[in-house]
C-alpha cells in the first residue's frame, strides 16, 4: 500500500510530457547565465586591465626604491636595441703574456680562472683588470695587488711550465661591427684603447 502510493506521488512530480524533473539543471544554467552574462564579462575584463595599470604602476615605484617585484606581468621594455650610427662598437679585452725573454702569446681565460662561468667572464674582466683610465677608478685595477699577482703567477706555471712568464698585459679593444653588412666575410674593425699591465 506504501509503495503504491509512493509510486503515485512520483509519478504525479513528472512533467505532463513524461520527461525526468530536470530543475537542478535549469538551477545550474540560470546560474552560468548569471555569472557569464555579456556584464559579467565586461566587468572581468575591466577589472584586469585596472589591476595591470595598477601593476605596471607598482613596478615603476618600487623599482626606484628598491628592486623590481616579481611575480609581474610586465615584460622588458627592450630599451638597449640598437638604433645608432652603421657600426656597433663592443669592448673586448685580450689577455697577452709576456716571457723573460720577450715572448708574447695569448692566455685563454681559463688558463687562469677556470672556475670562472663563461657567462661571467667578460663581467669579471671588467671589474677586475680594467685600467683606471677606462673605468675611471681604481676599484678596477685588482688584478695587480700582490696576493692576486702571485697567484695568477702560480696558475700560469702550472699551465705552461716550459715559459718564465714576467708580465700580463689584459689589452683592451674596441670592435667595430658594420649593422648594415649582410655577410660575415670581412672581419670586424678592431682598435686598441688601452693595456692594463701587471707585473708578476
Amino acid at each position: 500500500m506504501t509503495t503504491d502510493s509512493s509510486q503515485a506521488d512520483s509519478e504525479s512530480r513528472r512533467p505532463a510530457d513524461g520527461t525526468p524533473d530536470s530543475s537542478a539543471e535549469g538551477k545550474a544554467s540560470a546560474l552560468l547565465r548569471m555569472f557569464w552574462s555579456p556584464q559579467s564579462v565586461r566587468r572581468l575584463v575591466m577589472s584586469v586591465m585596472v589591476v595591470l595599470v595598477l601593476q605596471y604602476a607598482l613596478v615603476g615605484i618600487v623599482g626606484v626604491v628598491l628592486r623590481e617585484p616579481w611575480p609581474t606581468l610586465v615584460l622588458p621594455a627592450f630599451q638597449d636595441v640598437w638604433d645608432g650610427d652603421d657600426e656597433l662598437a663592443v669592448p673586448r679585452a685580450r689577455i697577452i703574456a709576456v716571457s723573460s725573454d720577450s715572448t708574447r702569446f695569448e692566455v685563454p681565460f681559463d688558463a687562469i680562472w677556470s672556475t670562472i662561468p663563461a657567462s661571467q667572464r667578460a663581467g669579471f674582466l671588467r671589474e677586475q683588470c680594467r685600467p683606471q683610465a677606462l673605468s675611471g677608478t681604481t676599484r678596477t685595477e685588482r688584478c695587480t695587488l700582490p696576493e692576486a699577482r702571485a697567484w695568477m703567477h702560480g696558475q700560469l706555471q702550472d699551465r705552461y711550465p716550459l715559459h718564465q712568464v714576467d708580465r700580463l698585459d689584459v689589452v683592451w679593444e674596441e670592435v667595430f661591427f658594420n649593422v648594415n653588412e649582410r655577410t660575415t666575410a670581412q672581419a670586424p674593425r678592431v682598435q686598441p684603447t688601452d693595456t692594463l699591465r701587471v707585473p708578476l
